[in-house]
């Protein structure tokens, strides 16, 4: 190993290492309080899961090299070649499930701004499931099917091990178009997706200044068939000005948690960028790129696993709740101690402070605020 290849060993096994305590920061933190996470964080938890698994790999194996004991340029002995079928085998799975919770996060938005559905953390628990069981049996079919040795391949950087997109080994094709297809159907759907929200924002942008002149905040921009038959039944219980007020307060919320899912896909996708392009390029010629490109297109990825939880932590309040307080960080809100003390009640959202955070959860679907009023019967608890 070189000069310039232990460089870029120690610059890809530090940023793994940066990448693997920074999920993991986020996985402990908010682990007691898994169970209360809304669907759309709780998705978000487990990219960071994800993320944290394969740059744990990274840096023990980035590591293993430097010290000579596992280094993949031994991929032609059998240990070589048992720790490159792994790391593949966790390199497909972390790729694979980054971009299925990416389109999760996709799908949740689109189903509640498009569509108007409510989701609840049963289905967020069956997505993730879903997620993680297809993405282990693509990464462990070339080791269940016996052909891992002939499908991943240590890479010209040297790094890292995953699929050889330049085979044209028999065994290798179908599992080549198959990771192509869960990387093109996926990128797909997110492309139509948020141009739907936009077109859909767009629209209801129009309808709101049209509205504008009357100071009538329109509820049917974003809102569900649910709300409309619950926010009725308050009616008797908020002045006009105040329900206008929450009404606008929820529809910003709304436009938040869109912008924080879409910040999460774009850095995704931003990352994983460069090596799309080196697996067109190596499918397509049947050549690999050169070791330089193949370096920046793989640390790409690996800064992306560093970067996502400091996105997580900036733009979902839930998981940053649980982060200072699990460090002793969180400021004692008035707020907040008062919406523990006196809980979402009737006469806790009669007050300026309760109505303030009917307006921030009211429409956020995930949480079906309005449902737990209503089957609570406003009962103080």
């Amino acid at each position: 190993m070189d000069f310039a290849e232990t460089d870029q060993t120690v610059a890809f096994t530090a940023t793994a290492a940066v990448a693997a305590l920074l999920n993991l920061v986020v996985l402990v933190s908010s682990l007691l309080t898994l169970h209360k996470l809304t669907p759309s964080s709780f998705l978000q938890y487990s990219l960071c899961f994800c993320d944290g698994v394969v740059a744990t790999a990274d840096a023990v194996i980035g590591c293993s090299s430097l010290l000579k004991h596992l280094s993949l340029d031994r991929a032609d002995t059998f240990l070589g070649l048992r720790v490159c079928s792994i790391h593949g085998t966790l390199q497909i799975f972390g790729g694979g499930s980054s971009l299925f919770l990416c389109l999760g996060l996709t799908i949740f938005r689109f189903m509640v701004i498009c569509r108007e559905a409510i989701l609840t953390q049963r289905f967020a628990y069956f997505y993730v499931a879903a997620t993680l069981s297809v993405s282990v049996l693509i990464s462990t079919l070339p080791l269940m099917l016996g052909s891992a040795e002939s499908t991943y391949a240590v890479q010209p950087s040297g790094l890292y091990c995953i699929t050889d997109w330049t085979s044209k080994n028999a065994q290798a094709i179908p599992l080549v178009t198959m990771n192509l297809m869960t990387l093109i159907l996926p990128v797909g759907f997110i492309g139509y997706a948020y141009t739907t929200i936009y077109f859909r924002f767009r629209k209801s942008l129009l309808e709101l200044q049209k509205t504008k002149s009357s100071h009538c905040i329109d509820s049917e921009i974003i809102v569900t068939t649910e709300w409309d038959e619950k926010s009725s039944q308050l009616g008797g219980h908020m002045q006009p000005a105040r329900a206008a007020s929450a009404l606008h307060n929820a529809n910003d919320e709304q436009r938040a948690l869109l912008v924080q899912s879409f910040v999460i896909v774009f850095a995704f996708l931003t990352g994983w960028l460069p090596y799309a392009v080196l697996i067109i390029y190596e499918v397509a010629t049947s050549r690999y790129f050169s070791a330089t490109y193949d370096f920046f297109a793989i640390y790409c990825t690996v800064l992306n696993g560093a970067v996502n939880p400091i996105i997580v932590l900036c733009f979902n309040k839930e998981i940053r709740r649980n982060f200072t307080d699990f460090f002793g960080w969180a400021p004692k809100s008035p707020k907040r101690a008062l919406s523990r003390v006196a809980g979402f009640t009737k006469s806790y959202f009669a007050n300026t402070v309760g109505l303030e955070i009917l307006g921030e959860y009211a429409f956020d679907s995930d949480r079906k605020i309005m449902s737990v009023l209503h089957a609570q019967k406003w009962v103080v608890f």
